[in-house]
């Protein structure tokens, strides 16, 4: 469950960052963009068209959906080239927000539990180095 919630934590810190945000709307609107091309080229509705678009920008292709005029064909030429780089710019900065943000709270974890283990064994040597600073009533108190 831990790991969950520092990949939810990693996902929320990737989109407060302006340039996640900014790859976001480049790729959403290229997406939007090429599937309004291919209906008017293609003659698809605007679900195929989206759906079309995000599987080849993705790399999936499942080929179940093809351009089949020449003007498509080498349209999606043009979107892979230039979508495919938008697309992976994106994928890798939020991957990489993602892993900085796990990498961070690992060590930060780390670092606390090597803190407790030190001051446990400081403890267990001797008494007044857990209190501190604090000092321990005299006996005649």
């Amino acid at each position: 469950m831990r790991k969950i919630s520092v990949f939810w934590r990693g996902l929320k810190a990737a989109f407060g960052d302006e340039t996640v945000r900014t790859i976001l709307s480049m790729t959403i609107a290229i997406i939007l963009l090429a599937a309004l091309v291919y209906m008017f080229i293609e003659g698809w509705g605007f679900i195929d068209a989206l759906y079309f678009t995000v599987m080849t920008i993705s790399t999936v292709g499942y080929g179940d959906i093809t351009p089949e005029t020449n003007l498509g064909k080498l349209f999606t030429i043009v979107y892979v080239i230039c979508g495919m780089g938008i697309f992976v710019a994106l994928v890798t900065r939020i991957a990489n927000t993602v892993l900085r943000q796990s990498v961070e709270e690992f060590e930060e974890a780390e670092h606390h539990s090597k803190k407790s283990k030190a001051h446990k064994e400081a403890a267990a040597k001797s008494p007044e180095a857990a209190i501190g600073d604090t000092q321990l009533p005299s006996k005649d108190q």
